[in-house]
């Protein structure tokens, strides 16, 4: 875990624009999402809003959904209807009447998605980083078309981007609550699907990364690192063993499928469905684009904090391989890890603006004149000593910060200075006319300026 400094963005940012923008974007997301909320009513078009209803009918009925061949899918969604269905319908509506209602929380939940996209891009690369990463994952059609049906994906992406942005929060802030709330978040999120548990390891793990800091203690550390694997090794024994998620049928072609056909991903399978997933975000051009921007990342590397994007990068390797283990996966799968693709993509961006601001941003304008004319070129190098500014060292410094200025305002009036400073003893043979062009070209002056100079 990491020392708190001051140079670290707070937890929420405190900018109002920062919000201001995130608010439009919100209402943009809105409009989208909630446009098509009611789609198909009175009757139900995805089959699996029909089956997460009919399962949590039957649970309430019979204490199992076994009757709908749904009893070894992970509970989350079965538990959000089970809840809407006994406390909030009332005795004589139909178990549909409460499908509106389980449609808004299901867009709620990938509203609030967006918001955490955007905390956890702020917290990586910046304010400007997060409001794109909201941008990116609100314009994916891919996320409109299914973020109106009551579904486990956008619990498990909230769920899953929030868990990522606690261990950040909790590192950089030094705050080890946060990271217990991490772990704690993350399987949640798997019991809405299965897919999360892979990025559990990680989750726990990570808080090894602040052994390298100085300024906190190991043994700490080393008792986060043992509640984690507790906490997790808890979980996964009532997850795999006392919930019938083992006992799925093999001919079920809902994820998860039968674990007993678990096989390793080959490359070009992994590969198939990163492509799936990226595609919905850019086109390769445009994925090739952000890659060459990466090599950007070395310059602006104070811009971004590579625990945090490291911990994106490593997390959504681990849901995109764990997923792969079930054989060919259909898109709806992935939403976690496109979401983390969109962080990982504003970051790219952010390195390209960065690029374009201090290309387009003009140089500063030099400093004013002192006793000499070597000022001009050593007033910005008032520590470096005195013998490198030979008359070949002063080529280039007069060529780039000189030359293109000769004709400026600023110039002129520099020159004038210096006619009436050096009243009434300048010296004879330097008329009033003379440029300072003619001064620094005169043999010998460079070198005569530089040995003089005291700083």
């Amino acid at each position: 875990m990491q020392q708190r400094d001051d140079s670290v963005p707070s937890i929420i940012p405190r900018s109002k624009w920062w919000w201001l923008g995130l608010a439009l974007l919100l209402i943009l997301a809105g409009w989208l999402y909630l446009r098509g909320y009611n789609v198909s009513l009175p009757y139900i078009l995805p089959t699996g809003e029909a089956q997460y209803l009919l399962g949590a009918r039957h649970v309430i009925l019979d204490g199992t959904a076994r009757a709908v061949a749904h009893e070894a899918y992970p509970p989350g969604i079965t538990a959000v209807g089970y809840l809407a269905l006994k406390y909030l319908k009332s005795a004589e509506a139909h178990h549909g009447a409460m499908l509106p209602f389980l449609r808004l929380t299901s867009i709620g939940c990938w509203v609030l998605a967006i918001i955490l996209i955007a905390l956890l891009t702020t917290q990586i690369a910046g304010k400007v980083a997060g409001l794109m990463a909201a941008a990116i994952w609100i314009g994916n059609p891919w996320v409109v078309e299914r973020a109106h049906f009551f579904m486990p994906d956008g619990y498990l992406t909230m769920l899953t981007i929030m868990s990522f942005w606690l261990v950040v929060v909790g590192m950089r802030h030094n705050r080890p609550r946060f990271l217990a709330a991490a772990l704690y978040v993350i399987m949640l999120a798997s019991v809405f699907k299965t897919q999360a548990i892979f990025a559990a390891p990680v989750i726990a793990l990570w808080p090894l990364l602040g052994l390298r800091n100085p300024d906190v203690e190991p043994r700490n550390i080393r008792m986060q690192i043992i509640d984690n694997l507790i906490r997790l090794s808890l979980f996964s024994f009532w997850y795999l063993f006392l919930t019938p998620i083992l006992e799925v049928d093999s001919t079920n072609k809902a994820f998860p499928m039968a674990f007993g056909e678990l096989v390793l991903p080959s490359p070009q399978l992994i590969m198939f469905h990163l492509r799936l997933v990226a595609e919905t975000i850019q086109p390769l051009s445009g994925w090739a684009l952000i890659l060459i921007a990466s090599c950007l990342f070395f310059r602006y590397r104070r811009q971004v904090d590579w625990q945090s994007f490291s911990l994106v990068l490593v997390a959504s390797s681990c849901i995109l391989y764990g997923t792969s283990l079930f054989g060919i996966q259909a898109l709806r799968q992935f939403y976690a890890l496109g979401a983390a693709l969109a962080v990982l993509y504003a970051v790219g961006l952010a390195s390209i603006a960065h690029l374009l601001k201090e290309t387009f941003t003009p140089p500063p304008p030099p400093p004013p004149l002192r006793n000499n004319y070597c000022c001009l070129f050593t007033d910005s190098y008032p520590r470096v000593s005195l013998s490198y500014f030979s008359p070949l060292a002063c080529c280039p410094i007069i060529a780039n910060r000189t030359l293109w200025r000769i004709n400026s305002p600023c110039m002129t009036a520099a020159t004038t200075w210096r006619h009436t400073w050096t009243l009434p003893f300048r010296r004879a043979d330097i008329s009033p006319d003379k440029t300072i062009t003619t001064l620094l070209t005169a043999p010998g002056a460079v070198t005569t300026a530089c040995t003089t100079f005291r700083g």
